[in-house]
């Protein structure tokens, strides 16, 4: 049986503790063979349901249990709490003007993705039993998690091989993020899934038409850089956990086969 174990730890960068949720697989094993991971973001909202601060779950337990079911082949998932301030520390840059209240947001991205692909590996590869290479590892968020995934897997191509880019909110300030996403070199073979749903109205600042018109272009310009890079698009589906559940089935067990395939 899988186990979530919880601690704690320090994000210099903002004077904080931050919890750490871990899944670790049915049979894990702390001195075999290492397991790939998958680091994720808003860590309240993956595993339990009266911890979720948006009313659903992603279920990733249930999700990664799947995965070694069917395949046989397992992972460890990290999920790192997010703060009041998310989209602060989500958002590498300020958002745009035309979105009011949403102007004073964001800009501390660049610490938050230090600290996550840093001092969060270096603590997680020190507690578990973890492949250290990027191709074992992978990153991945919805909405402002979908954008600071975007940025931290670009940025960090040393650390991430793959990336899980879910309803990602490209427009919080369009003109930065497409900027970084054309500007920052391709250094490294990457594979990414992006997501969106049809029917993801967000308040009044993104409309339906607009996420699926930004993660249409984050597609085509993720494949024109040469990452591996599949689109889906639910014309159903709404902004919330219940569709990001869904298609992380899919991002996980063809992450975790991807890996395993590669080592044979």
């Amino acid at each position: 049986m899988h186990k979530i174990e919880k601690f704690e730890i320090e994000m210099k960068a903002f004077s904080c503790k931050r919890k750490v949720w871990v899944y670790l697989p049915d049979g894990y094993d702390p001195k075999g063979e290492p397991y790939p991971v998958i680091y994720m973001q808003d860590g309240q909202n993956l595993f339990y349901k009266e911890l979720t601060l948006y009313g659903d779950v992603w279920h990733a337990d249930r999700a990664m249990d799947r995965v070694q079911k069917n395949t046989g082949r397992a992972a460890i998932v990290v999920g790192v709490e997010n703060s009041v301030d998310r989209i602060t520390e989500y958002a590498p840059w300020e958002g745009a003007k035309e979105y009011g209240v949403l102007q004073s947001m964001g800009g501390r991205g660049s610490e938050y993705a230090e600290f996550f692909a840093t001092e969060l590996k270096k603590e997680v590869d020190k507690r578990y039993n973890t492949v250290r290479g990027r191709e074992g590892t992978a990153v991945i968020g919805s909405s402002a998690g979908g954008m600071i995934s975007t940025y931290i897997g670009l940025r960090y191509q040393d650390v991430y091989e793959t990336m899980g880019l879910f309803s990602t909110a490209v427009s919080f300030n369009g003109e930065e993020f497409r900027r970084f996403v054309k500007e920052t070199p391709q250094k490294a073979p990457q594979h990414a899934l992006v997501y969106v749903g049809g029917k993801e109205d967000i308040a009044v600042f993104f409309t339906a038409e607009q996420m699926v018109d930004d993660s249409v272009w984050l597609y085509k310009e993720l494949a024109s850089r040469g990452v591996k890079t599949e689109l889906i698009v639910n014309s159903e589906f709404l902004h919330n956990e219940y569709a990001w559940s869904v298609y992380f089935n899919k991002f996980a067990e063809d992450f975790v086969t991807r890996y395993y395939e590669g080592k044979e």
